[in-house]
């Protein structure tokens, strides 16, 4: 135990202590109107409700129909954009739940969750279509490879 009391692990732990005392207050919640409020969870409804069973969708069709097949990387990459899809749409609820109970109910978990996924999940969609546009260009410019 006296190796960890000793250099980097005692300056990190007196470090985080400090931090904890030195914490600025939290500000305020913004004061949305009740219009913009109901608006923004419209949007987000809407979004939910018609983006999931599209996604839903594409997802099903690329497993069930055998014309999707002829292309294969293609239908893969179009099968992962339509799963990222459904989780990105799932995430999209929070800040509904969020703005209807007007303050952050998830605690500091939910709040590093959210980010990390929200995150995680828009890397993954600018990825695949990355793939999908590099796939193409090679395609394109050289059949006999792809």
């Amino acid at each position: 135990m006296d190796e960890l009391d000793s250099g980097l692990f005692r300056y990190i732990r007196q470090a985080a202590l400090n931090s904890a005392k030195e914490r600025p207050p939290r500000p305020p919640p913004p004061n949305f109107s009740n219009l913009t409020r109901s608006a923004v969870i419209a949007h987000l409804t809407l979004v939910v409700l018609l983006g999931l069973p599209g996604n839903i969708l594409i997802v099903f069709a690329t497993f069930k129909f055998k014309e999707f097949r002829s292309d294969r990387v293609s239908v893969i990459f179009i099968r992962y954009l339509g799963i990222i899809g459904c989780m990105l749409i799932v995430f999209l609820g929070i800040p509904a739940i969020v703005l209807f109970a007007k303050e952050w109910v998830f605690g500091l978990p939910g709040c590093y969750i959210f980010i990390y996924g929200e995150v995680l999940l828009g890397a993954a969609q600018f990825y695949v279509v990355l793939a999908i546009t590099i796939h193409r260009l090679i395609r394109c410019t050289r059949p006999v490879y792809a």
